[in-house]
C-alpha cells in the first residue's frame, strides 16, 4: 500500500506563486518590525525604549568626600541626614558627587546616580540618568 501525492496546479500559476512568495519574504521583516513596535507600545506606552538625561537646578561643586559629610567650593562642610560617617571611598558615593549636588531650603542633598532598566526588553525607559 504506497500512497502518491499529487501536485494539482496552483489558481495563482507559478509566476503569481513566485509573487506572492516574493511579496510575503518581503513583508515579513517589516511587519515583525511594526508588530514588535506595537507590542512595547502596547506594554510600555512607548515604541521604543527612551534615554532620560536629567540635570540639577544649582548643582554645588562637591571638593572633598569627609567622614562627617561633603566639604564644598564655598568651604562649608555639609552633614547627610541618616549617615554619622559617610562611606568616602564608595564609587556610589564619588558617581553621585562627581557632576556636583544640589541643597533644597530644607537641607536635603541631592545628586545624580544612573538607573539602569533594560532588565526584561519591555521596559519604556533605557538609561535613566
Amino acid at each position: 500500500m504506497s500512497s502518491e501525492v499529487t501536485a494539482t496546479p496552483s489558481s495563482y500559476g507559478q509566476k503569481g506563486m513566485f509573487r506572492v512568495t516574493r511579496t510575503l519574504l518581503t513583508a515579513s521583516p517589516f511587519m515583525c518590525l511594526v508588530l514588535s513596535g506595537c507590542v512595547h507600545y502596547m506594554r510600555t506606552g512607548s515604541f521604543f525604549p527612551q534615554d532620560i538625561k536629567e540635570t540639577l537646578r544649582n548643582p554645588v561643586v562637591v571638593m572633598e568626600c569627609t567622614p562627617s559629610g561633603f566639604r564644598l567650593q564655598t568651604g562649608d562642610v555639609i552633614p547627610i541626614p541618616g549617615f554619622p560617617n559617610v562611606p568616602c571611598d564608595s564609587p556610589a558615593i564619588t558617581f553621585t558627587t562627581q557632576d556636583g549636588i544640589e541643597i533644597d531650603e530644607q537641607h536635603n542633598v541631592y545628586g545624580l546616580v544612573h538607573v539602569c532598566h533594560n532588565k526584561c526588553g519591555n521596559d519604556p525607559v533605557r538609561t535613566h540618568t
